[in-house]
């Protein structure tokens, strides 16, 4: 996979990290074997938009543990797909959404494109896809429902 040294900085060389296949590293211990974890148990973050959706309040957090889909959800996770060029890396999310992640308690799908910085208490319903500029922000007001395509 390429990418930048330090993520957050273009200006850095790119680098290429380089993946092996479970099978082929559990092949090198001798007596090893696989054991399959359920997603109530791990739930994987490649990108920010996978972090942006277990922040939400689509997912409860169990004293047990274990992170669920809220009930009323019906088993189908809210799919998050954000702008890398502005949403890539965690500081960016973090300016992007600094009180949490919006709802997504009742949003299918949320798309994000350009900078785009959202306010309190925002929540998303349905299909969401939201359009910021590339050179400035566009701020989501505190408390807004977003339906469809905004602005």
């Amino acid at each position: 996979n390429p990418k930048h040294l330090i993520p957050e900085d273009p200006s850095t060389p790119m680098v290429l990290q380089l993946e092996t296949a479970m099978g082929a590293a559990i092949a090198a211990f001798e007596g090893a074997a696989a054991l399959r974890v359920g997603r109530q148990r791990f739930r994987p973050v490649k990108r920010c938009s996978d972090l942006l959706g277990l922040w939400s309040d689509a997912y409860v957090l169990g004293a047990d543990g274990t992170l669920d889909l809220v009930p009323d959800r019906g088993g189908r996770e809210p799919l998050v797909d954000l702008d890398p060029r502005h949403l890539g890396t965690l500081g960016q999310l973090r300016v992007a959404f600094p009180f949490g992640a919006p709802s997504l308690r009742d949003c299918d799908r949320l798309t994000v494109h350009g900078r785009v910085r959202f306010g309190r208490a925002v929540r998303a319903l349905g299909e969401v896809d939201v359009h910021g500029p590339e050179d400035d922000w566009l701020d989501v007001p505190d408390g807004l429902t977003l339906e469809g395509r905004w602005p």
